[in-house]
């Protein structure tokens, strides 16, 4: 499996004229720009982004078009859900670290993982969403294949002392199937689909090259037969 080390370096930042009260960055370097209700939690996640692009890249995720980024403070239509990535919108929501810590249950696959770094983490899967959007489909869809690399790339991109965190919970020695990967899986017992994920992934000669033969459309995980 690839080692890899995060990145450390100063980030640059854009402020935008923003519409309202909201402040709006472009993070210098990337094809990213951040909205959110005040300065601190935009470069708060503008700096969150910067950092985690060059990780997801490692993988051959990487964005294909510019991404917006809102925080937000509820989740319309969507309780629970930390993050969604508007599929064909190029938009992304992420609740603020303030309303995810709220919502956090101690079950969760990442309830290990302290409340900053699950913010950065959830932003790196829409992120991922975000680069999958751009594969070409066969199929009605390819949620499985998806949220397989959001998932892998959100607990990729946690600093090392935090994935070993949340391994502590996942049965890492268990050889996982690719069929054990399923949309049943996902819908019935998400948090147990997020351990499969990362569990598969570290069990690859090369996890990365896994993803990035996705990101290639070289295969799916998604089960339905293609469409004449």
């Amino acid at each position: 499996m690839l080692i890899r080390t995060h990145i450390s370096a100063a980030v640059l930042l854009t402020l935008c004229i923003p519409p309202g009260n909201a402040e709006v960055l472009s993070c210098e370097g990337t094809r990213v720009t951040v909205r959110a209700s005040n300065f601190a939690l935009a470069e708060q996640t503008c700096r969150a982004a910067i950092r985690t692009l060059p990780l997801l890249a490692e993988c051959g995720v990487v964005l294909s078009q510019p991404q917006n980024i809102e925080i937000i403070e509820a989740m319309q239509g969507s309780p629970g859900c930390m993050g969604i990535y508007h599929c064909g919108e190029n938009s992304i929501e992420v609740l603020s670290p303030r309303a995810m810590k709220s919502l956090r249950r101690d079950e969760s696959a990442f309830s290990s993982i302290p409340t900053p770094i699950y913010f950065e983490s959830v932003l790196a899967h829409e992120l991922a969403h975000a680069a999958y959007d751009a594969v070409p489909c066969p199929f009605t869809n390819c949620l499985v294949t998806s949220e397989y690399v959001a998932y892998a790339m959100q607990v990729y991109s946690l600093p090392l002392p935090e994935q070993r965190l949340f391994e502590a919970d996942v049965a890492m020695e268990n050889m996982v199937s690719r069929y054990e990967i399923s949309s049943i899986g996902l819908f019935m017992a998400p948090d147990k689909f997020a351990r499969n994920v990362w569990a598969h992934f570290s069990q690859r000669e090369d996890g990365c090259t896994y993803v990035s033969d996705m990101m290639a459309a070289n295969f799916y995980l998604d089960t339905e037969r293609p469409e004449p």
